[in-house]
């Protein structure tokens, strides 16, 4: 439970009682409940105060957990988006794309956050397409929605050409990928 603020309920106190002590009955009864609201408002403000902090350094332990996993496994972050994340290793890159180019719908869907947003290779809207549409038609039926919405809203910010160019790419993709397995 939360203790209050020692030197604050004190200084309420000393304060009330040297103010208080040459008024009369009435105007002391009325100080007393405007010094008790007065401390209950400083013990409440204390208490959000502290757990505030509580929950600030909690989600700062859990941000930085999640920082040190996300070195190790890059596919979640990519397909998040990368937020907050800066570097991403050319290891990270090359294990994501022998993934995709082995038909790894979920490898090629993050191969395509990849390049829509920048991390680890330059960014590039068709070729990010290209890979979210592979996704999109290789994955399993629970995670083909979510990569059809992503290569969809990608497609929004693309002229019809660079949609056309990214369609041709998967499409060769695809063919060559039928004749090596």
């Amino acid at each position: 439970m939360f203790q209050p603020n020692r030197p604050q309920w004190v200084t309420i106190v000393v304060t009330f009682v040297f103010a208080a002590a040459n008024w009369s009955d009435r105007e002391q009864e009325a100080a007393a409940v405007w010094v008790i609201a007065g401390a209950l408002i400083v013990w409440w403000l204390e208490g959000r105060r502290k757990k505030r902090n509580e929950l600030q350094q909690r989600t700062r332990r859990q941000s930085e957990a999640a920082a040190e996993t996300a070195d190790s496994d890059i596919r979640p972050i990519v397909a998040r988006g990368s937020l907050g994340l800066t570097d991403v290793s050319k290891a990270h890159i090359d294990s994501l794309r022998k993934a995709a180019e082995q038909g790894d719908a979920s490898a090629q869907n993050n191969l395509g956050g990849a390049y829509y947003t920048g991390q680890g290779v330059p960014q590039d809207y068709v070729e990010s397409h290209k890979w979210r549409n592979l996704a999109a038609s290789r994955a399993s039926a629970e995670d083909q929605k979510q990569y059809a919405d992503a290569r969809d809203a990608l497609a929004s910010l693309m002229t019809p050409q660079q949609i056309a160019d990214a369609q041709q790419r998967a499409t060769e993709w695809l063919a060559a990928f039928e004749q090596r397995n």
